[in-house]
């Protein structure tokens, strides 16, 4: 053996609080080392001699890794413990020093892992609601119009027109509320708007003024309606937070422009010289991207970190939001982020915190500034299986993966999304194969986390890369697949019926060249199937089918098809 074979890291996703008295213990093991007879020694930091021993079991497993788990019951907050397990019939200890054949226990205060002190402050509380959601993302200037009486001067496009960057389609939070049965008729109980506030783009990432809906939209009136009428049918809502850059026509900026380093707002930019320079063929500014048109704020500064977190408990306090999803934050400072959390929470305890961050974003996931993010991960996964490889043990992998890389707490609230405005429609990517769609849907219906459908996804609604995957929303006609439709509703109504679904355990594993996902708790166990391998599929008996496509009564499984069953 040698360091790299066996690797632990107390206080971190390895070790971490599910409460004061209960602790998930990982350790991560070469694949394909021999090893057996892992246990976690554990108990009180300073009483070594009441120590207790549990074994570790098979979490997940990688191309290269097996990760152990074991949950600690604990009857002291202060927990100290270590390792021990045999490779090729060898027994070892396993501390903070490293592995060895011997344990002196004379020096065990100094070299077990430990967690201090399990403070309160310091759990990751899951929010509540987190494990029955069903999200739906509304891009809210192409869903539906529903106030007839606004100026429509602006509205450019018609319902099947291809949109470019300066189209409107007249959609606003009437439409959205005229919608709300249809909502309900689907099942989803979550839904996540894209920015509401004052800005001159159909998208509304550029914002000239916090506190003001945007006229497209409607008012202060129509956002307290549409907040009350969702919460009577029981579905939350999420607005978008773009705290990382505002409008070039925000007033603040525009003060900026005017009097450069004489504005008292010129340090909450971050401007690279002593004066601004915007001229046509240049800026000397950070902005969102390469854009100059949104100038990117210092979170850094502490006067912009109290407008900011102002305009947060504003929403919360006067409308009751559910929560905020945060645009571009992962360039925002963590300080920033660390008090947008305990400013939010104060407001409202049972309010989620989700970032946007495609890559691995482990550092804002500690407890101390997002729930979760969008999970892109997964996304990248499944896309990358059904586009590129159809092969069942990287996927396995991958999706292995996303749960090791985060706490459990943090899987159980994941935004898991196959689309969103920002990248091309997910059956456009399958160059509209529905079979393979429903083979995405049944992933995303089945993981760990929240399922997020995007507007639209429910007909299957086409499209590229921004702005083709905005096209308007269709509710009814030929071009609404109502077939398609009801495949959706009927996922989301199983994985809502069932528990196991939304809060059991999880295994992923390859078999034969098919993909297995596994959920179970201590009354029920599905397992979902896929078959990507270009032939039928002969499966041994299995039990009760729940959903399927492509698959027969003689238990053949076509490819692209699933089947999910209850065993």
């Amino acid at each position: 053996m040698n360091d790299l074979d066996i690797y632990h890291l107390d206080d971190s996703t390895m070790c971490f609080a599910i409460n004061p008295y209960k602790v998930c213990i990982r350790l991560r093991v070469r694949k394909n080392l021999n090893i057996n007879d892992i246990y976690v020694h554990y108990g009180p930091k300073y009483k070594f001699k009441t120590f207790k021993k549990v074994r570790m079991e098979l979490f997940c497993q990688t191309e290269s890794s097996a990760y152990y788990q074991a949950i600690l019951n604990l009857d002291d907050r202060r927990l100290s413990y270590y390792f021990v397990f045999t490779v090729d019939n060898v027994k070892y200890f396993y501390t903070e020093d490293g592995f060895s054949s011997k344990f002196d226990e004379t020096m065990w205060q100094y070299s077990l892992f430990q967690l201090a002190y399990i403070n309160d402050s310091d759990i990751h509380k899951e929010v509540s609601w987190a494990k029955d959601a069903i999200f739906y993302q509304i891009f809210v200037d192409r869903f539906h119009q529903g106030d007839k009486t606004k100026d429509t001067s602006y509205i450019n496009m018609k319902q099947f027109d291809r949109p470019d960057r300066m189209s409107f389609y007249g959609g606003d939070l009437q439409g959205i509320i005229d919608k709300i049965p249809y909502l309900k008729n689907l099942g989803v109980n979550a839904i996540y708007l894209t920015p509401i506030f004052d800005s001159n783009s159909n998208h509304k990432y550029n914002i000239a003024d916090y506190k003001k809906i945007d006229w497209m939209f409607g008012d202060n009136e129509k956002l307290h309606m549409l907040v009350e009428q969702l919460h009577k049918n029981n579905i939350k809502i999420v607005l978008d937070a773009v705290f990382n850059h505002c409008a070039y026509n925000n007033p603040i900026f525009e003060d900026v422009k005017k009097y450069s380093s004489k504005s008292k707002y010129f340090d909450w930019f971050i401007i690279h010289g002593k004066e601004i320079d915007f001229s046509d063929d240049h800026f000397n500014y950070d902005g969102f991207g390469t854009w100059k048109y949104m100038p990117k704020f210092n979170t850094s500064n502490k006067n912009v970190e109290k407008y900011l977190l102002d305009i947060a408990t504003y929403y919360i306090k006067e409308f009751d939001i559910d929560g905020w999803r945060l645009d571009v934050g992962d360039e925002v400072s963590h300080e920033f982020w660390r008090s947008f959390r305990k400013a939010c929470k104060q407001c409202k305890d049972d309010f989620i915190i989700l970032g946007e961050v495609w890559p691995d974003a482990h550092s804002y996931l500690l407890g101390d500034q997002f729930d979760a993010v969008m999970n892109y991960p997964f996304r990248k996964a499944v896309i990358n299986y059904l586009l590129n490889h159809f092969n069942s043990e990287i996927l396995s992998d991958d999706l292995n993966k996303c749960l090791i890389s985060n706490t459990s707490i943090v899987n159980n609230m994941m935004y898991n999304l196959l689309d969103s405005h920002d990248s091309p429609r997910f059956v456009y990517e399958l160059k509209g194969d529905l079979n393979r769609y429903k083979q995405a849907l049944s992933l995303m219906f089945t993981f760990v986390g929240m399922p997020a459908l995007f507007y639209g996804d429910e007909t299957h609604l086409s499209g590229g890369h921004d702005p083709d995957c905005r096209l308007p929303m269709v509710f009814e006609g030929e071009h609404f697949d109502y077939e398609f439709f009801n495949f959706v509703k009927n996922f989301i109504n199983i994985r809502k019926t069932n528990k196991a679904l939304k809060q059991g355990n999880i295994r992923i594993f390859s078999k034969n060249n098919l993909f297995y996902l596994e959920r179970y708790d201590e009354n029920n166990r599905f397992t979902l199937i896929l078959n990507n391998t270009k032939n039928p599929v002969k499966l041994q008996k299995i039990g009760n089918v729940v959903i399927s496509n492509l698959y027969d009564d003689k238990n053949v499984l076509n490819d692209s098809g699933f089947v999910l069953f209850k065993n």
